[in-house]
């Protein structure tokens, strides 16, 4: 009975469109070479999904003076991926600094 009424309020706000968040399409999908990491990452209006080493990992978009900066954890670990135009950098737990090459 609780999944059903879940399900139920579930589909609701999805019919009212207060979940096109869970529906929403990438702006762009990129691939890059960081390192010794391959990453595949999905690039949306606010944020980043993205998978390395077979594990997921979302990062938020935050204020930059300059390009995009995103930033989140993984793993216990500080994570930031900053573009502008075709070049990305990753900097790690604010001491580790990797240059990105898209394919």
């Amino acid at each position: 009975m609780r999944k059903q009424l879940l399900f139920t309020m579930v589909c609701g706000l999805f019919a009212m469109g207060l979940l096109a968040a869970c529906t929403e399409q990438p702006a762009e999908t990129v691939k890059m070479k960081c390192g010794d990491f391959d990453i595949a990452a999905k690039i949306f209006k606010d944020k980043i999904v993205a998978t390395v080493d077979m594990q997921g990992i979302t990062l938020i978009k935050t204020e930059s003076a300059s390009g995009v900066r995103y930033a989140g954890t993984f793993e216990g670990v500080a994570i930031v991926a900053w573009n502008k135009g075709k070049d990305w950098i990753l900097i790690i737990d604010d001491s580790e600094t990797i240059e990105c090459v898209t394919e």
